[in-house]
């Protein structure tokens, strides 16, 4: 039995603060994914940990671990069983393709060209995506550009070496849960380029560019889809419009 049918069996038994636990799981099922404690997803769902534990455990659940488990191989197999790789496929690609629409080439051009001329590229991936972070890093090196990559726990390393000539990258999708880094660099003219899925983010304001990209829940899809696929994507074109800029300058 999977959580999904399990919320429905012990429904009538919920209290108020579990129904709305249900509430955000199903709209936010994702924010499990991100999470690797059951204290960050309580901060993010914006409820105590306490409400958590034991609404987990009133499923049947021992631990947090085993409850996201369950949960990440619930969406999967539903997404499969709506049509199995052929709508896997098609959801990805057209997704993929509405990236088109809302990735403007001047907009490309002119970050590309602030990133060739950096004095380091600095890419920051907040949770999963500390790999689509990574990714463009190597790119970079493999244009000899001057590049590191940071995740969500190091981060603050960064502050040690970091200067006003040099580039940060940051790839979030829901945005606040970076809001500490913004915090810490707001104020020291470090020009950040944001790369996020949620154009509701709080922290927008104090990148000097904003990339939204589409996703499975901002585009209302009710599946769930990984991320890091939209991240990876778009860093692969960024790359590409930076060789340019690069190439112009030699």
């Amino acid at each position: 039995m999977n959580p999904y049918e399990l919320i429905d069996l012990k429904k009538s038994s919920f209290t108020k603060t579990d129904l709305h636990i249900v509430d955000l799981v199903t709209k936010n099922a994702d924010a499990i994914f991100r999470n690797a404690t059951i204290t960050n997803l309580a901060k993010e769902y914006g409820i105590s940990q306490a409400s958590l534990t034991r609404f987990i455990q009133k499923l049947g659940y021992p631990s947090y671990s085993e409850f996201k488990f369950d949960i990440y191989r619930s969406e999967k197999q539903s997404l499969t069983n709506e049509g199995g790789s052929e709508s896997i496929l098609e959801s990805y690609s057209n997704l993929i393709l509405q990236m088109r629409n809302v990735l403007k080439d001047d907009d490309l051009q002119m970050i590309a060209k602030e990133i060739a001329q950096a004095r380091n590229v600095v890419t920051i991936g907040m949770h999963k995506s500390y790999l689509p972070a990574q990714s463009f890093q190597y790119n970079m090196l493999k244009l000899a550009k001057p590049s590191i990559a940071f995740n969500a726990d190091d981060r603050h390393e960064i502050k040690h070496f970091i200067t006003s000539e040099d580039v940060v990258l940051l790839f979030t999708a829901e945005g606040d849960s970076a809001k500490e880094f913004i915090d810490e660099f707001k104020d020291r003219e470090v020009s950040i380029i944001l790369i996020t899925m949620n154009d509701k983010t709080s922290i927008k304001k104090y990148a000097k560019h904003v990339i939204w990209l589409p996703n499975s829940r901002n585009q209302n899809m009710h599946k769930y889809l990984e991320n890091q696929v939209f991240f990876l994507v778009f860093a692969d074109l960024l790359t590409s419009y930076v060789a340019k800029e690069i190439q112009k300058g030699e």
